[in-house]
Formats: C-alpha cells, structure tokens, sequence
C-alpha cells in the first residue's frame, strides 16, 4: 500500500523534520496510533512508505469507540489494509458513557498497553500545529494557569519509552492525502474542541487572519519562559517532599507563586483551585505555623523551617471514599454531577457548613439533626467541595447543585466508593 502524494514537498518536509530533529533515533519498533481520519491517516502514509529508509518496524493500534453506525466498517477497513500489507493491527472499544476525556483516557491506556505486551519503545501520533492553537486557545478559555498555555511537546515520556508527535509543525491544510475516513462527528459543535475548530477560530480569523500564527507564537514565548522560570526552581536545589521556608521567603513574590505551583503538581491526586491556591500561598507567606487539611488525604503542615503536604491518617471507625474522574470496576458506586473541569477537593466538616437540599441553602449541623443522623457519623462528614460550594456529603446526602447537572451537556461524572 504505497501512497504518492500530489505534492512530494510534504514526504520531502517530513523527512527533513525527522531527521534534522534526530526524532527517531534510538527506536526501531514504533507504534502509531490510527483513527483512519486524514491525519493519522496521513501519518501512517507517511511512515510505511519510508519505513526502510528510517529502519523502522511499524505497528498500528486503533480504537473503536462505538459511537457511529460506520465505526465498524472503519474498523474492518483498517484491518484489512494492514492484513495485506503485513503490518500488526491491535483494536479495542469503548465501552461505556462516552465522553472526550473518557475516550481519551481509554485510548493511552490501551496504547500503553499495546506497547508494554509488544515491545514498541515508541508511540507516533498525528497531532498537527491547528491541534496546538485549539489546545491553547481551549486552555485559555477555561483560565487554566500559564504552565499550561505551552501547547504539545513534540515528543515525551510515555509508558515504556516515547510518545513523539512528528508532524506537529505542519497545518491540517498540508496534508493531501486521499484514503481517509471522514468523522462527521468533528463537524457537531455540542463538544467545545469541535466549537473552537468549527465556530471561535474561523471567526477570530476575519478579525486577524494570523489568528493561528499569534496563538502559536504565543504558545512559544510561554514555552521560553516557562523554561527559565522551571530553570530558576531547579537551582534552588529544594527537596522534593518539602520546601525550605526561609529559601521560599527570600524569593522574589512571583517565583515563589511558581514553586508552590511546581512543588504541587508532583502531587497528581490533588485537585487545586485558584482560590484554594491563594489561600495556602497567604498562609505560607505568614508568620507562625501551620496544620491543615486540604483534602480527605493530606494537610498542608508548616513549621519555623519547612513546609510540605503530609499524607493524612484516618481513623479506623470512619468510612473512607475515593473519588475519581474514572468509572470503577466491579465496585458499587454512585455518582456525582459538577461543572466541565471544575476543580474538587473532600474535606471534613467547617463551622457554617450549608447545602443546597430541595431549594433551601440549609446549615449542615442542622440538616444532621433534622435527619437524626448519629453523632459519629458527623464527626467523620466528608464534603465533596467544587468551587467552593458543596455538592455531595459523601454517603449522606446530594446538593441540588449535583442534581441539576446531570443530563447538562457540560459536565463531568464523579464516582465515589468505599475503599
């Protein structure tokens, strides 16, 4: 299935972003990941026609996601192709309530699998620079933090070796080829990445037709500056299980908010808001010491010469949940219903707790009472907090505004369950 593109001066740009950036060096068995859409398609292409000259063996691994009438003819299509040409076809489905991140998550889990089973030190994906300034641009709309206005590395850690993204400095435009599926789904603007492609972009563009290139730029000089500021963090030389107070303090006020933003991002079950940032930041930033949960797994304890996260133990009479973005197998759970991205944390109970409960913003003491809920079980309430209000006592009771989320299209499910 050899592929001659109309235009040669993409093969002739792709082989020159391979080798000027030495993308493949080190790797002799790669994995790519195929939809069948014309960018992975086109990826593919690309890499069988000049696998022997880049001494590459080539795998494939698809996912059916299930969502459309087509999806398994797509699907019988790409095995055949491959069975004819010899090169390993892995699938597996979705199953489940389907959603982006879902079906993300699903899809990395299985290429990890795939690669750790076979032995491929690399996975190749098809990811282009318009996928960049949809990223940024959706990060900026949800106000996420500078760190993450970075775009996509063009290649990573990933499983047991590299996830690489060699056509990340091409358009969508660019490419030609002719034996792709094509995804109406792309087209529905019920999905904000569709609305941004199909909507905002095309008409930021009339206002500045180098709407693209500014974003990428912009995504470039975040890049830069991200360096020097995590270049800056390094050579301080914190630990990192804890930070040295009086070093933090010395620090100029902007890098400190950095090294807090550093110190808990190695902390991957914890879920920060910027409110809840300020806070422990101020908290930092004053005199005296400091001990107080932030979620139902760690405090924030600070001393007269470190601060850290500590791993919280609970006690044995209580009922621990785990909460998760992710369904559990096999396990009874229930869910809960917050805001597209919205940060979440469970503590235990505060003074002034209030729920909302059939309209009423009620007190949580009082809710207890009028329910006749036994004293231990107070003493041990877990509050499922989003944005600062609370929408699940775990185990007790369901705010109004989990219930009003339910069939909203921008939403995510939570699931909790005893441990």
């Amino acid at each position: 299935m050899e592929v001659i593109f109309i235009d040669n001066l993409i093969e002739n740009r792709f082989m020159e972003e391979v080798k000027n950036n030495h993308l493949f060096d080190g790797h002799s068995k790669i994995l790519i990941a195929l939809s069948g859409g014309i960018d992975s398609q086109t990826l593919f292409n690309l890499l069988y026609k000049f696998r022997k000259e880049l001494n590459l063996e080539i795998g494939v691994a698809h996912v059916n996601h299930k969502v459309r009438a087509e999806s398994d003819d797509e699907e019988n299509i790409l095995r055949h192709r491959m069975s004819e040409i010899d090169v390993p076809f892995y699938c597996d489905y979705f199953t489940g309530e389907f959603t982006e991140s879902k079906a993300r998550d699903f899809r990395y889990k299985f290429f990890q699998k795939v690669m750790e089973e076979n032995n491929y030190t690399c996975l190749v994906t098809a990811h282009h620079s318009d996928d960049v300034v949809e990223t940024v641009f959706m990060r900026q709309l949800r106000g996420s933090r500078l760190r993450y206005l970075t775009g996509i590395k063009q290649r990573q850690t990933f499983a047991n070796g590299e996830l690489i993204r060699p056509l990340l400095n091409f358009k969508k435009s660019d490419f030609d080829t002719k034996d792709y599926f094509d995804d109406y789904t792309n087209y529905k603007n019920e999905y904000l990445r569709n609305r941004i492609r199909n909507l905002y972009i095309p008409e930021l563009e009339k206002e500045n037709p180098a709407f693209k290139k500014s974003i990428l730029s912009l995504s470039k000089e975040v890049d830069a500056a991200m360096d020097i500021i995590n270049n800056s963090i390094k050579n301080l030389n914190f630990e990192k299980d804890k930070i040295d107070l009086e070093k933090f303090l010395n620090q100029d006020r902007s890098l400190q908010y950095f090294i807090l933003q550093d110190y808990l991002d190695n902390y991957k079950d914890i879920s920060i808001g910027r409110d809840q940032f300020d806070q422990l930041l101020h908290i930092i930033r004053k005199s005296g010491q400091f001990n107080q949960r932030i979620n139902k797994n760690y405090s924030l304890i600070k001393d007269d010469k470190n601060f850290y996260l500590a791993s919280d133990s609970l006690p044995e009479s209580k009922i621990e949940y785990e909460v998760s973005r992710i369904k559990p197998q096999n396990l009874d759970y229930k869910e809960i219903y917050i805001p597209k991205d919205a940060n979440f944390f469970v503590r235990g109970r505060e003074v002034g707790d209030r729920i909302l409960l059939n309209g009423i913003n009620k007190k949580v003491k009082r809710y207890f009472i009028d329910q006749k809920i036994p004293l231990k079980m107070r003493e041990n309430a877990q509050m499922l907090v989003v944005e600062g209000q609370i929408y699940e006592i775990l185990g007790i009771a369901t705010s109004d505004l989990s219930k009003s989320l339910k069939n909203a299209k921008m939403n995510d499910t939570l699931y909790y369950f005893e441990r």
